[in-house]
């Protein structure tokens, strides 16, 4: 299993999840937009996606066709968005 492979073994691969992915990003100055959830897991990919429309839209919007430089993480809870640690942080035009 791939919990208990070794950098130096044959057919290691680095498994990362999108909390890693997006401090990378951040670290090397990339733009970025997650969504996650209080004590979530994987059912979320189980929700429907018209619950979070607005958020989708503002992404399509914003970072797509305006080309918008963001760093921002979302955080959600089942019932709506958390009363803390909804954080989002945008950041202003690349150097």
């Amino acid at each position: 299993p791939h919990h208990f492979c070794e950098p130096t073994d044959p057919g290691f691969l680095p498994l990362y999840g999108p909390y890693s992915i997006t401090q990378r990003l951040r670290n090397i100055g990339m733009p970025y937009f997650l969504a996650t959830s209080c004590n979530g897991q994987h059912e979320w990919a189980s929700l429907p996606l018209s619950d979070y429309i607005d958020d989708i839209l503002n992404f399509l919007n914003e970072d797509v066709i305006n080309s918008r430089f963001r760093q921002l993480h979302l955080r959600y809870t089942q019932d709506g968005k958390c009363r803390v640690g909804f954080s989002p942080v945008e950041c202003g035009a690349s150097p």
